[in-house]
């Protein structure tokens, strides 16, 4: 079947528009950065999703003891490694009262808000990271404590971007602990990871080169026979 001469134009035009809006290659896409909003609250559940930017939080243990949980933001971290990218997005430190004697148990519920940014495509999506606290407290010198985490989930676990997917996992992490050194404490953290599904179906540059010598080639033979 012969084209005509219009129809080779309208051909010659969308390869053309192709090449003209064609986004990055999707082989680009996975490295990305996070901003960190911080909620925590006594008890076992979990507080509602924070503000960006909110934190750090401080929450009451018993016996005057608090534990203060605070952000990490980063990046740029590449999501596409084998097995993604581990991010520790949140910090558990504790302060002892330093005068309370008695023994208290304890249970903290959290909620950061984790907006993942990535770099080519320039759109961001918020991850929930949820999770609780329990342990032991003493506040009196030398004081003491442990931690554990549990209860750890992550919502949504995927969100879709311009060039791709990013998927979400909550490692859950460690509690505040006490050392062997009196009143020096290890701070908690907490840890995610986060890694690359798929990327869009994006042309890549020898693929948008094609098309524009394909387009610039029926462009000519179209000419050629409006002429003839």
């Amino acid at each position: 079947m012969k084209l005509s001469a219009r129809q080779v134009s309208f051909a010659a035009a969308a390869a053309l528009l192709a090449l003209a809006t064609a986004r990055p290659a999707a082989a680009d896409f996975g490295m990305f950065t996070y901003a960190i909003g911080v909620a925590a609250t006594s008890g076992g559940v979990a507080p509602a999703t924070p503000a960006l930017g909110a934190g750090p939080a401080i929450v009451g243990i018993g016996g005057g003891n608090t534990l203060t949980f605070s952000g990490n933001p980063g990046g740029p971290i590449d999501a596409t490694l084998p097995g993604g990218a581990d991010i520790n997005f949140g910090d558990v430190s504790f302060t002892p009262s330093g005068t309370n004697d008695g023994d208290f148990a304890y249970t903290v519920s959290y909620n950061y808000l984790v907006r993942v940014t990535d770099v080519m495509g320039g759109d961001s999506h918020d991850f929930s990271f949820t999770g609780s606290i329990k342990g032991g407290v003493n506040g009196n010198p030398p004081a003491a404590i442990n931690g554990t985490v549990f209860a750890f989930a992550v919502s949504p676990n995927a969100q879709g971007y311009l060039l791709g997917t990013y998927a979400a996992l909550n490692k859950g992490g460690t509690g505040p602990g006490s050392t062997n050194v009196p009143n020096v404490f290890t701070a908690g953290t907490l840890q995610g990871n986060i890694s690359t599904i798929s990327g869009g179906q994006l042309p890549e540059p020898s693929s948008i080169a094609l098309i524009a010598v394909g387009g610039v080639s029926l462009l000519a033979v179209a000419r050629r026979r409006s002429r003839a």
